[in-house]
C-alpha cells in the first residue's frame, strides 16, 4: 500500500468512490481514526451490501432491514472485510459521513476531522486474524501520513457517538483495537531487534562475521588523502561518516511502506549488531585478571599494557584505570549504541559506531579531533541515562551525590563522569593485588548488567504500553 499525499487516495486498494463525502471545513487538520463495525444485511458478510449502500445502490426490496436504512446517505473512508480486503470509497482529504452525531476531546462533528474506517462485522463476533492484519497496516499508513492521529486519538464509534457508551460489549471491543494495532508498530520492532541482538552478541559468532571494517576503514584512508580534508577537518568528518549513512537511509526509506515495516527488521538487526563495540570486554580482560589474582605485579602492567592499552603508575592506580576502562567499554560498546538505536533508529546508531571508528583509527589529528568533539556531544546524554540507571540498581545515594554535582558539567568526560559513578555505585575502591581487585572488576561487571537489565525493561515497558 502507498498514500497518495496528493489525491488522498491509498494505492495498492480497491476503490469504490462513493458520492456521499462533501470538502473539510477549512483549517481543520485529520487528528482522529473512528473504527465502525458494519454488516449487510445484519449477521451477513462477504455479500457486497456495505459496498453499494455507501454508493446509494442498495435496493431496499431485497431485504426487510434495506427498506428501513432506505434514507441514510452515509459511507466511510474505508472497508475492510473479513478476508482482510481493503476498500476506500472517499479520499482521505475529504470528510466521509461516518461518525453522525458525535463528540471527541470537547469537540463535536467528528466527520470535521477524522477518517473513519469500517470493520465487516458485528457487536459480538470476533473479527478475523486478517482484519486485524490489514487494519494494522492502514493504520501505519495513514498515522504517517496524518501525525497528528495518536494511539490514544483511535477510538471506536462508541467512545464519540453520545448515548452509545452503555454498548460497553462494543466499546471494549473497539477501544481494544487501538492497543492491538499498537503491536504492529515500529515501538516493538525496535524491541524485538534489541533482543534478537542480544541473543545473537551472547549466543552465537555472527557478531565477528557482521563487524568486518576493512570496506570503511579503505574508505577513510581515501577521504584522508582528499588535499581538501587535510584542510578542513569537518569536511573529513562528514564524508567519512555521514555520507555512508545516506544509502542506509534511502533504503529504511524504501522497505519501511513494505509489509507494515517489517521487511525492515533484517536490516535493523544488521546495523545494530555492526554497530555494537568490538572485541569481548571480559574476554580481554581475563589475563589481567589472572596476573592480578596471582599477585604478579610485573605481568599485570604488562598485559594491561598490551591488551588494554593502559599505563600505570601504582598498582591502585592501575587498577582504578582497569576499573574506568571496563565501565567506559561496556558503556561505548553496548549501551550507547541501544541508547541511540531506541530513540533515533539504525542511522543514529551507525553514526555513533562510524565515529567511534573514526576517532581510533584516522591518522591526522585534525580529524580525531574533529571525531572526539562531536562524539563528547553524543555521549553527553547517554552517559547520564546510565549513571541514573546505576543510581537505581546500585548505591542511590552515592551516586546522587557524585551525579549531582557533575550532572550538567559539560566539560566533564563521559569517560570519567562513567568511572565516578560506577565505582561508587557499586562500593569498589581501588584495591592491591589479589582477589580483592578481581573481585572489585566482578562487581563492577555485575553492575553494567544489572543496568542493561533495567534498560531493557523499560523498553519493553515502552514498547507495550506507550
Amino acid at each position: 500500500m502507498h498514500f497518495d499525499s496528493v489525491t488522498g487516495w491509498v494505492r495498492g486498494v480497491r476503490h469504490c468512490p462513493s458520492p456521499n463525502f462533501n470538502l473539510r471545513p477549512q483549517g481543520d487538520a485529520v487528528s482522529l481514526l473512528v473504527i465502525h463495525n458494519i454488516s449487510l444485511p445484519p449477521g451477513h458478510f462477504g455479500t457486497g451490501k456495505v459496498q453499494a449502500f455507501f454508493q446509494n445502490r442498495l435496493d431496499p426490496n431485497e431485504h426487510p432491514y434495506f427498506e428501513e436504512i432506505r434514507h441514510l446517505t452515509v459511507s466511510a473512508h474505508f472497508l475492510i472485510e473479513r478476508d482482510g480486503a481493503i476498500t476506500q470509497f472517499v479520499s482521505c482529504h475529504d470528510r466521509a459521513w461516518h461518525a453522525g452525531v458525535s463528540c471527541f476531546d470537547g469537540r463535536e462533528a467528528c466527520n470535521d476531522f477524522s477518517l473513519g474506517i469500517e470493520l465487516e462485522g458485528t457487536d459480538t463476533e470476533p473479527y478475523t486474524d486478517a482484519q486485524y492484519t490489514a487494519l494494522a497496516g492502514l493504520t501505519r499508513l495513514l498515522r504517517a501520513a496524518f501525525p497528528a492521529i495518536t494511539p490514544e486519538r483511535i477510538q471506536g464509534h462508541c467512545d464519540i457517538a453520545p448515548g452509545a457508551q452503555d454498548r460497553s460489549r462494543r466499546g471494549f471491543r473497539l477501544v481494544a483495537l487501538p492497543r492491538r494495532i499498537d503491536l504492529f508498530q515500529g515501538g516493538n520492532m525496535t524491541f524485538l531487534v534489541l533482543l534478537l541482538a542480544l541473543a545473537l552478541e551472547k549466543f552465537s559468532g555472527w557478531r565477528r562475521r557482521i563487524q568486518r571494517d576493512g570496506a570503511w576503514l579503505a574508505w577513510l584512508g581515501l577521504v584522508e588523502d582528499l588535499p581538501s580534508v587535510s584542510r578542513r577537518s569537518w569536511l573529513g568528518l562528514l564524508l567519512a561518516v555521514v555520507l555512508p549513512l545516506l544509502p542506509l537511509a534511502l533504503l529504511l526509506t524504501l522497505l519501511q511502506p513494505l509489509a507494515y515495516g517489517w521487511l525492515s527488521l533484517p536490516l535493523h538487526l544488521l546495523v545494530v549488531v555492526y554497530s555494537l563495540g568490538r572485541g569481548d570486554v571480559m574476554a580481554d580482560l581475563g589475563p589481567f585478571r589472572d596476573a592480578w589474582r596471582r599477585e604478579e605485579a610485573q605481568a599485570a602492567f604488562h598485559v594491561a599494557e598490551r591488551d588494554l592499552g593502559i599505563l600505570g603508575g601504582s598498582e591502585s592506580e592501575l587498577i582504578g584505570r582497569v576499573h574506568g576502562h571496563l565501565l567506559w567499554q561496556g558503556y561505548q560498546s553496548f549501551f550507547a549504541v541501544i541508547f541511540w538505536y531506541a530513540l533515533l533508529g539504525p542511522v543514529a546508531a551507525l553514526a555513533y559506531r562510524l565515529l567511534a571508528l573514526a576517532l581510533e583509527h584516522a591518522r591526522q589529528p585534525a580529524l580525531r579531533e574533529q571525531a572526539a568533539r562531536v562524539r563528547h556531544i553524543l555521549d553527553w546524554l547517554p552517559v547520564r541515562a546510565l549513571v541514573l540507571s546505576f543510581a537505581l540498581v546500585g548505591n542511590f545515594l552515592a551516586v546522587i551525590r557524585v551525579l549531582l554535582h557533575w550532572l550538567l558539567a559539560w566539560d566533564i568526560s563521559a569517560a570519567a563522569l562513567l568511572g565516578k559513578a560506577g565505582r561508587v555505585a557499586s562500593d569498589v575502591e581501588a584495591v592491591e593485588l589479589g582477589a580483592a581487585g578481581v573481585a572489585s572488576l566482578d562487581a563492577l561487571w555485575q553492575l553494567l548488567v544489572r543496568a542493561a537489565v533495567l534498560w531493557y525493561a523499560v523498553f519493553a515497558f515502552c514498547a507495550l504500553f506507550l
